[in-house]
Formats: C-alpha cells, sequence, structure tokens
C-alpha cells in the first residue's frame, strides 16, 4: 500500500514538473500504467502464509494513513510541488522503514528453516520423535 501511494504522487510530481496538468479522472486512468511501471525487487516470490497479524497490519496501515490517507488522493491536484515531494519523502521514508523490518523478519525465518534442516540432516531431529512430542501434548 505504501509503495502503490507513493507510485502515485510521484507520477503527480513528475507531471507537476513536466508541465501536465492531468485531472483526477486521468491520474486514475493511468494507475495501472503507474504501478507497473515502478520496477519492483527481483527474486523468488514467498509462498503466501495465512495468518493473522494480530493489529499489526492496523497499525500499519494506520500510520500510513497518517502520511497520506487515500482520500488525500483523490484531491492530489489541489497539493502544491513542495507539498507533493515532501509527502513523497514521507512515503518512501515509511516504505523504506517497512521493507527493513520485513527483511528482517524474513532473515529469522530463512535462519529457523535451515535450524530445521540441519537437525533433522544431523539427525538430532526426527520425525518420529516430533509425533511422540505431539501426541504428548
Amino acid at each position: 500500500m505504501a509503495q502503490g501511494r507513493l507510485d502515485i504522487v510521484l507520477a503527480e510530481f513528475h507531471a507537476r514538473l513536466e508541465g501536465r496538468a492531468e485531472s483526477a479522472h486521468d491520474l486514475i486512468r493511468r494507475i495501472p500504467e503507474v504501478v507497473h511501471r515502478q520496477g519492483r525487487a527481483g527474486g523468488v516470490p514467498r509462498p503466501i502464509r495465512d495468518f493473522e497479524p494480530d493489529g499489526l497490519a492496523a497499525r500499519l496501515v494506520g500510520t500510513l494513513d497518517g502520511i497520506l490517507a487515500p482520500g488525500d488522493l483523490t484531491v492530489i491536484q489541489e497539493f502544491d510541488v513542495e507539498r507533493l515531494d515532501a509527502i513523497a519523502a514521507a512515503v518512501s521514508d515509511y516504505e523504506r522503514s517497512l521493507s527493513v523490518r520485513r527483511a528482517e523478519v524474513h532473515r529469522m525465518i530463512d535462519d529457523i528453516q535451515a535450524e530445521v534442516v540441519r537437525r533433522y540432516r544431523d539427525g538430532s531431529a526426527t520425525v518420529d520423535q516430533l509425533l511422540v512430542d505431539e501426541a504428548d501434548h
């Protein structure tokens, strides 16, 4: 969500710098192009994990909304270039902090998975023992 909002703000910012005045309708029509044009990190996508973030998502979105609420996007043409620049910087900083946190979480997941694999390979953990431990609980 942060990256999408940043893409939209930057599209408006660049349109202004290029002297193009877009209506809200024009910008909305261009959103698929704007979002697609922005490069995304490469790599193998991780499998989707089904879990309830226990309010974390709401807190993260709330912080993003404090920087740039969805309703602000409907009146983005009313913002001057300086405000667009400030919003882009704030959203970019927030998105970068989320990316760092996400990378840390995925590093921990990778470390845990590597440890599980190591334990099964060296025999310090077995499926039989796992089943016995589960049955005891």
